[in-house]
């Protein structure tokens, strides 16, 4: 099955029976006409399908089949998609609903051509990008997680590579923002398999990106989003997370203890163990230290948004590039402008005739980010490193 652009790839189905499906069959009240499958991670698989109701392309997230039986973990699904359907916003990934027929599952999400930003690193010439190369993303991920911090007030809790799509033109998107981890919690609960194996309903993909709060299992808030932030960020200019040496229990404990390698020395550690070709272009000081900032072990030393992160970026390119300035044309609608006498954050696409969400969207998530069975890092081959925690 090819690469699926909205579900990771680090894991298979778990053991999880998922539904029997195939091309060209109708679903939901024959509203749905399947087309192809577009990949299978381990909380369900994904396909390609024409909704000839509203005449568009859908992506149908189909739930494991353990989840259907289980009516109280389905209601906690539909009301964590009801919410995610009060999302609009150009940078977000649209989630439209979902469809329950003869035991058969699915989340109906707007379906985005293109691939994730784990698939792009994934190819990448040299194993990393430059600072100007992960610009445009910096400005379009911060712009959505402003407006899921400020505007809707709810925490994505899974920021990570595989869960940042780039559409045809280039532009980020962010997808699963609370659903899956949700899936993954209910799955949890009822699979003895699962529990197991992940302990109390953690997450091997997550664990790389997950704060040292989200690791000791405390009450999730926007902090751990800008630690989420941080690590990918880390991993875009360096090929590595800021902690992947041995398996998934050493990473867990690094992550709460160790201080983090400066990037500029990460680099030069890969190439001296033949994991990169060289170390690349120096990243400003300006940006490695917001980095490093929100990868703080206290949440209270992370910056406070990540309007500041974007920021940071948008100020280092500005100094750098002062007689290029990029056009609106360029960018579309960027939040942060990359050049210019002013940088901000706009909270692109908000509209005021949406309705307020519920202060509950906080709500703290104390399910811990377990660190179950995985094979160790290689330290020879930059695929096993990415693929045994990823």
């Amino acid at each position: 099955m090819p690469r699926d652009p909205f579900l990771d790839q680090s894991q298979d189905s778990g053991g999880q029976q998922m539904p029997s499906l195939r091309e060209g069959q109708w679903l939901f009240n024959r509203r749905y006409e399947l087309k192809k499958p577009l990949g299978a991670g381990g909380m369900g698989v994904v396909w390609l399908a024409r909704d000839h109701t509203e005449q568009i392309d859908v992506a149908l997230k189909f739930l494991p089949s353990l989840l259907v039986l289980q009516e109280r973990e389905m209601q906690r699904l539909r009301e964590e998609v009801r919410a995610g359907k009060e999302l609009r916003h150009p940078r977000l990934v649209a989630t439209y609903g979902m469809e329950l027929e003869d035991g058969i599952a699915a989340i109906v999400m707007e379906f985005v051509p293109g691939q994730t930003l784990r698939q792009k690193l994934d190819d990448a010439p040299h194993g990393f990008f430059e600072t100007a190369e992960i610009q445009p993303w910096v400005a379009d991920i911060c712009t959505a997680l402003d407006y899921l911090h400020e505007e809707a007030k709810r925490i994505h809790r899974d920021l990570k590579p595989a869960n940042v799509m780039l559409d045809s033109g280039g532009r980020a998107k962010l997808m699963d923002f609370g659903i899956s981890h949700r899936i993954k919690e209910s799955v949890s609960r009822h699979s003895k398999t699962d529990e197991a194996a992940s302990g109390a309903g953690g997450s091997s993909s997550t664990l790389a990106y997950a704060s040292p709060q989200q690791i000791s299992g405390k009450p999730s808030d926007k902090a751990d989003d800008i630690y989420s932030l941080g690590a990918m960020l880390y991993e875009l200019l360096t090929g590595t997370p800021p902690f992947f040496r041995g398996g998934l229990e050493a990473v867990g404990f690094q992550i709460k203890t160790e201080p983090v390698t400066p990037i500029h020395e990460r680099r030069q550690e890969l190439v001296s163990e033949g994991l990169n070709a060289s170390v690349g272009e120096a990243v400003p000081p300006t940006i490695e230290k917001i980095i490093l900032d929100s990868l703080e072990k206290d949440r209270e030393k992370r910056p406070n948004s990540a309007s500041k992160v974007a920021q940071s970026f948008s100020s280092s390119n500005r100094a750098n590039t002062p007689s290029a300035p990029l056009t609106r044309s360029a960018y579309g609608d960027v939040g942060v402008q990359p050049v210019g006498d002013q940088a901000s954050l706009s909270r692109e696409g908000s509209s005021t005739s949406l309705p307020q969400p519920s202060p509950d969207r906080l709500k703290p998530q104390t399910t811990p980010v377990a660190a179950n069975v995985a094979q160790s890092f290689s330290s020879s081959n930059r695929t096993p490193i990415r693929s045994s925690i990823l």
